[in-house]
This record gives structure tokens, C-alpha cells and sequence, in this order.
């Protein structure tokens, strides 16, 4: 249980930057950090959104990045271009119904576009080049056979 609730705060801290380096005032910074939770809560919602149309595997392997990003990115373009009525229609939705909306444009989405990126294989380091000799001498001892 620990851990689930470290990673959740470490994807709050990297993902939706609920610590920018800009706020200097205790009220803001905390505000902020309020912010990423109530964000952090709503990707926690997509998830089991997500798991209805889609393989569970699948939305495990989606990067909560990508899913921020996107969602952050336009939400400004929409804001704008939508008026604050049409966002009432989700507001006065029953918690049921709301489930059942979530679940179909879930099943538009595409876990493939959102896939966490994989590290590829390590390459074997480059050998050291030889010295010329097989084993350590001490300069003290070079520093003592000159005497």
C-alpha cells in the first residue's frame, strides 16, 4: 500500500510539476501541489475507464506523460472554443451514467499511442585499451630500485 501511495505522489511531482521552480510563496506552492492532486485524481479516473474497452495490460503500459500532456495541451483550445454550458451537461450527470460516458470515449482511445517508451538492451562497454603491461607497479617501488 506504501509504495502505491509514493508512486502516486512521485507522478505528481514529475508528471503534472505540482512543485514549480517559479512560486516562491508558501499559499501558491501549496496551491499548486493541490492542483497536481485533484489532475493526479483525474488520470486515476481514466484508468479504470480505460480498462473497460481496452486490455488491462495494455492501459498498464501507458505513460502517464503522454496522457497529461495531451490532456493538457488543448484543454485551453477547448475551453475557448466550447462555451461553459456545454461542460454543464458532465456536471449534472449521474456518477452512473457519467461511468457509462467515460467507458465510450474510452474505447476511442489508442493504448498504442500512449505507450511508455522502452530502454533498449545495454551495449557491452568498449574494452580499455592495454597499457603495455599486465599488472600494477608501485611507484614506490620504481622511486626505491633507482636508489
Amino acid at each position: 500500500m506504501r509504495w502505491r501511495i509514493e508512486n502516486r505522489f512521485y507522478e505528481v511531482t514529475q508528471t503534472l510539476e505540482c512543485e514549480p521552480k517559479t512560486l516562491g510563496y508558501p499559499k501558491a506552492a501549496l496551491f499548486a501541489f493541490c492542483l497536481a492532486l485533484v489532475a493526479s485524481n483525474a488520470v486515476a479516473l481514466l484508468q479504470p475507464a480505460l480498462r473497460a474497452p481496452h486490455d488491462s495490460d495494455e492501459v498498464a503500459n501507458m505513460s502517464h506523460h503522454y496522457m497529461t500532456t495531451d490532456i493538457v495541451e488543448p484543454l485551453a483550445g477547448m475551453l475557448i472554443v466550447l462555451p461553459a454550458k456545454e461542460w454543464k451537461i458532465f456536471g449534472a450527470m449521474a456518477p452512473v451514467e457519467l461511468a457509462k460516458t467515460l467507458r465510450t470515449i474510452a474505447g476511442y482511445v489508442e493504448p498504442a499511442y500512449y505507450r511508455k517508451a522502452k530502454r533498449g538492451p545495454k551495449k557491452p562497454p568498449t574494452p580499455k585499451p592495454n597499457c603495455g603491461r599486465t599488472t600494477h607497479v608501485s611507484t614506490h617501488k620504481l622511486i626505491q630500485a633507482r636508489k
